[in-house]
């Protein structure tokens, strides 16, 4: 832009340069030389034609500069909104994609949690079951169990003169 700006400047300074000289040395010589009115006249219509025309290329380049400078700045901010909006898009498939990412690896963070404590607890159970079943007590008088249900912690079976248990181990 700058350059384009600089090069038109140039371009016009050097034309306006050109011009200035064409008409002095046309003046000049049409002074120096000692004519006839009409000759003079015929020169001055020279310099009006040349300096119509130069003016005319001059407002071209100009007005062909300036829709120039605009089609490239449109273009460039064209461009630039492409190259956002294309930036844009990544960074939001870039931050789909992790929480996607970031989703499945907590889902499966807690389903294996899950597995784990389903496991526990079916370990529990079973090991509670089994424990249950090896030291297995059968109470015929289990209405008459005294209050909280101690049990006579000595050997014989015997229960503090409420019946008979029977203790069966499992071994």
């Amino acid at each position: 832009m700058i350059l384009v700006i600089i090069i038109i400047t140039t371009t016009t300074i050097i034309i306006i340069i050109i011009i200035i000289i064409i008409t002095t040395t046309t003046i000049s010589s049409s002074s120096s030389s000692s004519s006839s009115s009409s000759s003079i006249h015929h020169h001055h219509h020279h310099i009006i034609i040349i300096t119509t025309i130069i003016i005319i290329i001059i407002t071209i380049t100009i007005i062909i500069t300036i829709i120039i400078i605009i089609t490239t700045t449109i273009i460039i901010i064209i461009t630039m909104i492409i190259i956002m909006i294309i930036i844009i898009t990544t960074i939001i498939m870039i931050i789909i994609i992790i929480t996607m990412i970031t989703t499945m690896v907590t889902i499966t963070i807690i389903t294996i949690i899950i597995i784990i404590i389903i496991i526990v607890v079916i370990i529990a159970i079973t090991t509670t079951t089994l424990l249950s079943s090896s030291l297995m007590i059968v109470s015929p008088r289990s209405d008459k169990l005294p209050r909280g249900g101690a049990w006579d912690s000595g050997g014989g079976g015997r229960k503090r003169g409420f019946g008979t248990v029977i203790t069966l181990y499992s071994e």
